[in-house]
C-alpha cells in the first residue's frame, strides 16, 4: 500500500509544471527632494524582450498591466515617430483618494530606449519624464531574458496633505511599480505577436 502511494504521488509530480521563474526586481528605490519624486528599479523578467517592448508601446492597453491606471487613450501619434497618450490615474492613500491626470509624449529613441515626457498644462504635475531601457539578457532558448531599467521623476501639481505625506506617497509608488513588472511579465509569457 505505502509503495503504491508513494509511485501515484511521484507520478503526480513529475506530471507538475517546473518552477515557475518571477521577476526579479534587483533594484528599487524611491526618493523625494524639493518637491520631485524619483523613482529608479532595475529589473529582470524571464520573457522575450520583443514581448515585453510591444506591451510597454500598447498605449491603448496599459491599464492590464499597471494596477492603478483607469485610463489610457491614445490622442496622437505623429510621424516623426512620437505619441501622446492621455492616462487617468486613480491613487488612494488612507482615506484620500486622487484622480490624477497625465498626458506624456512617448518616443523611442532606439530600439531599447523609451522616454515620455509629461505636458504639465494638460496633467497633473507640474513637470516630469520617464525613461525605460528595455534590453535582451543572454539566456538560453528556454528561458528568454530581459533587463528594464526605469527612471521617472515627477513634479505633483496637486496638494498632498502632511498627515500622508511623502513617506506614504513614496510607498505607494513603490507598490505600484513591484506589482506593474510583475503584470507585464507575466502578460509577456503569454502574450506572443498577433
Amino acid at each position: 500500500m505505502n509503495r503504491y502511494l508513494s509511485k501515484t504521488i511521484l507520478v503526480v509530480l513529475s506530471q507538475l509544471p517546473g518552477p515557475s521563474l518571477c521577476a526579479d526586481i534587483n533594484i528599487i528605490e524611491v526618493s523625494r527632494e524639493k518637491g520631485r519624486y524619483h523613482l529608479h528599479t532595475n529589473t529582470i523578467v524571464y520573457a522575450r524582450v520583443d514581448n515585453v517592448r510591444r506591451i510597454i508601446t500598447d498605449y491603448e492597453n496599459l491599464t492590464s498591466i499597471i494596477p492603478n491606471l483607469k485610463e489610457s487613450k491614445l490622442l496622437n501619434k505623429s510621424e516623426n515617430g512620437r505619441t501622446t497618450v492621455s492616462m487617468l490615474t486613480k491613487m488612494c492613500v488612507f482615506f484620500l483618494c486622487y484622480k490624477i491626470r497625465h498626458v506624456q509624449t512617448f518616443h523611442l529613441i532606439k530600439n531599447d530606449i523609451l522616454f515620455s515626457r509629461i505636458i504639465p498644462e494638460k496633467s497633473d504635475f507640474k513637470s516630469g519624464w520617464m525613461r525605460w531601457e528595455i534590453k535582451e539578457m543572454d539566456s538560453d532558448k528556454m528561458t528568454p531574458v530581459t533587463q528594464i531599467i526605469l527612471d521617472i521623476e515627477v513634479t505633483p501639481d496637486f496638494f498632498i496633505p502632511p498627515l500622508i505625506g511623502p513617506y506614504q506617497f513614496k510607498r505607494k509608488l513603490l507598490g505600484v511599480t513591484r506589482a506593474t513588472i510583475n503584470k507585464l511579465e507575466e502578460k509577456a509569457k503569454t502574450n506572443s505577436p498577433g
